[in-house]
């Protein structure tokens, strides 16, 4: 503790001594020793010397900086479809805005159209097997049960 009082001490003593110096003459405190000997003239030549002095040039600039970065959206919405197929056509580019009910996709027509020719089928079928099943029953083939 006593080290530290007398390094703080010392410390203090030191900078109030530094502090006591001469203020520098105002004439001779403009003119720098160095260009006055690069300019070849003695001080008292240097200190009555003017020089000219020219203002920045004040404007407005634009500065270009170009940065390697990656840019992601604040929200991320994935889009799937509900029915299955094949896209035939896609109608937006990614990163467009959309709206709502906006067409995005179109989707190839082949699988739906096999889906609905079975269905006609089907329905064919089962109009045959009524038709048949009902001159059954008129006969008294097969009951009205057998035929439902």
């Amino acid at each position: 503790m006593k080290t530290l009082a007398l390094c703080c001490s010392a410390l203090l003593l030191v900078l109030s001594l530094s502090s006591c110096q001469e203020p520098p003459d105002p004439a001779n405190a403009a003119v720098s020793k160095p260009l006055v000997k690069k300019l070849g003239l003695n001080e008292k030549e240097a200190s009555h010397t003017t020089y000219q002095v020219s203002k920045p040039l004040v404007k407005d600039m634009t500065i270009n900086d170009e940065y390697v970065c990656q840019i992601r959206a604040i929200q991320h919405i994935e889009i799937r479809s509900l029915e299955r197929g094949y896209l035939e056509n896609v109608l937006v580019d990614e990163g467009q805005a959309v709206s709502q009910g906006q067409l995005l996709f179109q989707i190839k027509p082949s699988v739906y159209q096999a889906d609905v020719q079975k269905s006609e089928a089907e329905v064919e079928l089962s109009q045959i097997e009524l038709e048949n099943n009902q001159a059954l029953v008129e006969r008294d083939i097969i009951s009205a049960t057998e035929a439902a």
